[in-house]
C-alpha cells in the first residue's frame, strides 16, 4: 500500500509539473511567427457622387418630376431609396427601403436614382468595390 501511495504522489508531481510547463512550452511562439498571423482590419472608403453631398440634392431636385394629382394635393413626405454603386461607379439594384409615398412618387424617385451619373466608386484596401447606399428623397 506505501507503494501505490508513492507512485500516486509521483505521478501527482509529474501531472503538476506538466500542467505548468505546457502552457509555457506550447504556446511560446516568436514575436515573427505572431506577426505573421495577425491580419489588421481593411480599410474602406465611401463611395462619393462627383460634386459631394449638395451635388446629389441637386440632381435630385433637378429631374425629380411631381405629377399633378400630388402637386395638388400638396404630397409631402420621404421616399428612402437603397442601391448599389459598383466598383465602376455605376447605378444597379434600386430598390424601396420605406413604403414610400404614392406610387407615381415612388416610380419617379426610383427612375431618378437609377438614372444618376456615375459616381466615384468605394474601395476596399485601395481596390474599388460595390458599396451599398441609401439616400432619401424629401418632397
Amino acid at each position: 500500500m506505501v507503494f501505490v501511495l508513492t507512485i500516486e504522489k509521483s505521478i501527482m508531481k509529474f501531472l503538476l509539473v506538466l500542467l505548468i510547463a505546457f502552457p509555457i512550452v506550447s504556446f511560446s511562439q516568436s514575436k515573427a511567427e505572431n506577426e505573421k498571423k495577425v491580419n489588421p482590419l481593411p480599410i474602406f472608403t465611401n463611395p462619393e457622387f462627383i460634386g459631394g453631398d449638395e451635388a446629389i440634392t441637386v440632381y435630385v431636385n433637378q429631374n425629380f418630376e411631381l405629377n399633378r394629382k400630388d402637386k395638388r394635393l400638396n404630397t409631402k413626405g420621404e421616399i428612402i431609396v437603397k442601391f448599389f454603386i459598383g466598383d465602376d461607379g455605376s447605378i444597379s439594384k434600386v430598390t424601396l427601403l420605406n413604403k414610400g409615398l404614392s406610387k407615381q412618387l415612388n416610380k419617379e424617385a426610383l427612375r431618378v436614382i437609377s438614372e444618376m451619373p456615375k459616381w466615384k466608386p468605394g474601395t476596399k484596401n485601395g481596390k474599388a468595390t460595390e458599396t451599398m447606399y441609401a439616400y432619401i428623397v424629401n418632397v
